[in-house]
């Protein structure tokens, strides 16, 4: 007879824990925003840099490059772009069939020293998702094709703009 009550409440169970996850919609949400950091490796100046993404639920898109450790006499680059609808739509179906709401994303506890590092927050369906800085070496490639992905949104044109004055400034100012 227990036998019998161990069915009706393992579907009990099972029904709780399905209301309790959430699914991501298919069409993107109204609140679909993110920001995408990136960092160079540990690197003599001037060649290190960093640059960071953010891109709002309205499809305004800022890029801002810094061409050295941030200090108070190094430029910040900023490009500024609308992301339109149909790109939107596509980055976060992408984002959602590389599993980026679906993935439990863990954070190496034995982390790299050296090496360039990034990290990513993305807002969708009222819920934060975070990439931390070093996942564990099981996500790495996916992350990676996340942020490719992520990175494919800047224009062409921006990216050529901002690695020409990326080149001028180390060139400029190598010691």
């Amino acid at each position: 007879m227990q036998r019998w009550l161990l069915v009706p409440l393992g579907l009990l169970l099972l029904t709780i824990v399905g209301c309790g996850m959430s699914s991501m919609p298919a069409q993107r949400p109204e609140d679909f925003a993110l920001v995408y950091d990136w960092r160079e490796g540990s690197l003599p100046p001037p060649y290190h840099y960093e640059y960071s993404i953010t891109l709002t639920a309205k499809g305004n898109c800022e890029l801002i490059m810094i061409p050295d450790y941030p200090a108070p006499d190094v430029p910040q680059w900023r490009e500024l772009f609308q992301v339109p609808v149909a790109d939107r739509d596509r980055l976060y179906q992408q984002l959602l069939d590389l599993g980026l709401f679906t993935q439990s994303w863990r954070e190496e506890t034995n982390r790299r020293v050296g090496g360039s590092s990034a990290d990513l927050t993305v807002v969708a369906n009222e819920t934060k998702f975070e990439i931390p800085n070093q996942v564990v070496e099981s996500q790495e490639d996916k992350a990676e094709e996340i942020y490719a992905t992520i990175k494919a949104i800047v224009p062409p044109e921006t990216w050529a703009k901002l690695e020409g004055q990326l080149k001028e400034y180390q060139d400029a100012h190598q010691r």
